[in-house]
């Protein structure tokens, strides 16, 4: 199966087409999907290979991310955790040689207190945006979730999603 690429790009031209809501929560990433899925009547999916690619100033992170395209409403739905844990052997020799290495990395680290993003995609579509936060206040798993200034998102110009 070949790999298919969609970029979601936050330079200025496109800016009003996005959306972004911060969510909260301590819930793992598939928990959270199961509960929008159910009180937002999505169907997000994780995606096969599990990762998103994103340029930002430093290099490449991998993320676990979901996504639906609602094709009544002309709408992009994408659940992305903002931090990301990687974890890796210590090289060193010795007494200390069976420890590893963690390493936070941050989708945006304008919002490091955020477990998650909602990223809403689609023209005209702030009516949307306010329903879904609505919904997202009342799931008793999401602590706080809020609307997020996309240019502090804009770090990283472009999203690189491979599905």
């Amino acid at each position: 199966m070949s790999s298919k690429k969609h970029i979601l790009n936050f330079e200025d031209d496109y800016l009003n087409d996005y959306h972004a809501i911060a969510i909260h929560s301590i819930i793992e990433d598939y928990r959270l999907a199961f509960h929008l899925n159910k009180n937002l009547s999505l169907f997000l999916e994780r995606h096969e290979n599990n990762q998103v690619f994103f340029e930002s100033i430093e290099k490449n992170h991998l993320r676990h991310f979901y996504s639906f395209h609602d094709t009544k409403e002309f709408i992009e739905y994408y659940l992305i955790e903002n931090k990301h844990i990687i974890k890796s052997n210590n090289e060193n020799i010795g007494l200390f040689s069976n420890l590893t290495n963690e390493t936070e990395t941050f989708f945006s680290k304008a919002y490091k207190k955020t477990d998650y993003f909602i990223i809403l995609k689609g023209e005209d579509i702030a009516y949307k945006v306010l329903e879904v936060l609505n919904t997202l206040k009342k799931i008793n798993l999401i602590t706080s979730a809020y609307p997020t200034v996309l240019e502090k998102l804009k770090t990283n110009n472009y999203l690189l999603f491979n599905h």
